[in-house]
């Protein structure tokens, strides 16, 4: 075999090696993909917990994009899923734009139980939900908070809320 012919064959094992990973958000992707079934065919649907991070300026001028990338981050999750939006949006801005544009306040389910109430506490606030009316996400919670994306003591606290982050 001549050297030219040998340099395809050393090549392709180095192109079919996995790309080298690392980090906690790598560890909770693969966790949530192991975990969670198709809801078009294969394995059950399971519950399922997002983190979307920051705020886009479109959303605020567009109002139907919010709630389409709700739709689409939510689509096909079951009853008890959640999408934590961190943004540094404040609280009642936020709130005042998620009724403007048709989500409804959540019910707090087992108040005074200590559950997302008492989590909240934890973070610094009182956690509200939120949910979009009339679509195949109903059963998914929209949790805003209030923190920058990019510093690691605004986002750290989203990992003790008692919910495991399945993506981000």
């Amino acid at each position: 075999a001549t050297p030219a012919a040998a340099a395809p064959a050393a090549a392709t094992p180095a192109a079919a090696a996995p790309a080298k990973r690392h980090g906690v958000l790598d560890d909770l992707v693969d966790q949530g993909r192991g975990q969670h079934g198709s809801s078009t065919g294969g394995g059950a649907a399971v519950k399922r917990h997002v983190l979307l991070c920051g705020w886009r300026q479109e959303w605020d001028i567009e109002l139907h994009r919010f709630p389409e990338r709700f739709r689409d981050v939510s689509c096909g999750l079951v009853e008890g899923s959640t999408l934590t939006v961190l943004s540094l949006k404040p609280p009642d801005e936020m709130a005042q734009f998620l009724r403007k544009v048709g989500f409804e306040r959540r019910p707090r389910e087992g108040a005074g139980s200590g559950g997302d109430e008492e989590a909240g506490a934890h973070h610094g606030s009182r956690e509200e939900g939120f949910y979009y009316p009339g679509l195949d996400t109903e059963g998914t919670t929209l949790y805003p908070h209030v923190g920058d994306a990019t510093l690691f003591e605004d986002v750290e606290p989203i990992f003790h809320l008692g919910r495991p982050l399945d993506t981000a």
